[in-house]
């Protein structure tokens, strides 16, 4: 009876001082460890780490009507999450400059309530992960790949505070995905950067919702040149923009909009390597994707080279009898299927943009590319 006197006098006590009784539950204890998950908001097909699922907004495979894309983690992908707030080792040092932590995807579903996610659960890869500070406001920032990520350059990838610095290379390799014959995936493991943001008071879980740090380009190219073509690579280059480089993206206040500096070591041209000569039979198919840079990619041209030697084809769509470049906004989705590589261009390519954690904002359907006058690769 005595200790129950004095557990209500306690809680009396609380309730005349005007602390609330759900702040007094949920208060959590300075040096607690933050416990995280992870949330893919980038519906974009494909895997090496992360991957793209290649399922869509109704989890079926990819099609002309999707809208969305899945993107997938993998067990044992690094994240690195960084919190000036967090006590360093049980002691906060506001003048410390290591305010980070590597988590390790430990598990990952997709979400029952929102197919487009996949959530994944994480744990601390080192001796000691983040713990909560004072009890005031925690602002967290995320990337993926984390600069530990063997074969990551970390003097290229860093993640300092709100600003996250990256590197977008000019040449890129893609592999071959197991159980296809044509289907090439990117290096996500690398390249597919992501990235996450939260202002948050000390609780019992932080959900970091990721999106993308890149622009990406599925190409689908159709062999019609009557014999067999010899692929050593492919490239897209950009007539007035960059589209590799290093940059920088500093995090805004609002946790949800980034500012991207301008490149350095830019490129206008980006090249995708097969790790080998790729053969194709007349009228056989080759599916693959590339990275630029997190700006809005201008003036495109694609590059099919070959053993024969190679062929350019502008991105160009028919407007009111016009030709003009297509639009492309940066940090989307953007699958570009049946481009015949053959002489004379006289079929409908189908453009759909995937959008990253909203709708479609444009998309084009059965836009002739290169039509009319222009109907000839160069």
């Amino acid at each position: 009876m005595k200790k129950f006197s004095i557990l209500s006098l306690g809680l009396l006590a609380l309730l005349f001082s005007g602390c609330d009784v759900d702040e007094m539950i949920t208060r959590i204890e300075a040096g607690t460890p933050v416990v995280f998950s992870a949330s893919t908001v980038y519906y974009s097909g494909l895997p090496t780490r992360t991957e793209y699922s290649g399922k869509d907004q109704d989890n079926n495979p990819m099609g002309s009507s999707s809208q969305w894309e899945r993107i997938d983690w993998k067990d044992g992908d690094l994240i690195r999450i960084w919190c000036d707030n967090e006590i360093a080792g049980g002691n906060f040092d506001p003048t410390a400059t290591d305010h980070f932590a590597d988590y390790r995807v430990k598990s990952h579903e997709m979400n029952a309530d929102d197919k487009k996610q996949s959530i994944a659960t994480m744990e601390s890869a080192g001796a000691n992960g983040l713990t909560w500070g004072e009890n005031k406001e925690h602002k967290f920032y995320a990337l993926y790949p984390s600069p530990a990520t063997d074969g990551v350059d970390a003097a290229k990838v860093k993640l300092e505070g709100n600003v996250i610095t990256a590197s977008t290379p000019a040449e890129q390799t893609v592999t071959l995905k197991d159980g296809t014959t044509s289907f090439y995936e990117p290096d996500m493991k690398h390249y597919g950067y992501m990235w996450a943001a939260k202002a948050t008071n000390p609780g019992v879980k932080v959900d970091l919702g990721f999106k993308p740090l890149m622009t990406a380009f599925e190409f689908n190219l159709i062999n019609n040149t009557g014999s067999t073509m010899t692929l050593q690579s492919f490239s897209m280059s950009s007539a007035n923009g960059n589209l590799a480089g290093n940059f920088t993206a500093t995090v805004g206040n609002d946790m949800e909009t980034l500012t991207i500096s301008a490149p350095t070591n830019a490129g206008n041209t980006v090249t995708v390597g097969f790790g080998g000569d790729v053969t194709l039979a007349d009228q056989a198919s080759i599916t693959l994707t590339l990275f630029t840079l997190p700006l809005n990619p201008t003036q495109l041209t694609i590059h099919v080279n070959t053993t024969a030697g190679s062929k350019s084809l502008k991105l160009q769509q028919m407007q009111s009898g016009t030709m003009t470049w297509i639009p492309f906004t940066a940090c989307k989705k953007y699958r570009l299927t049946n481009i015949k590589v053959g002489e004379v261009i006289t079929w409908p390519v189908t453009f759909d943009v995937l959008s990253t954690g909203q709708e479609v904002d444009h998309q084009y359907t059965g836009s002739d590319i290169g039509s009319g006058t222009y109907s000839n690769w160069n």
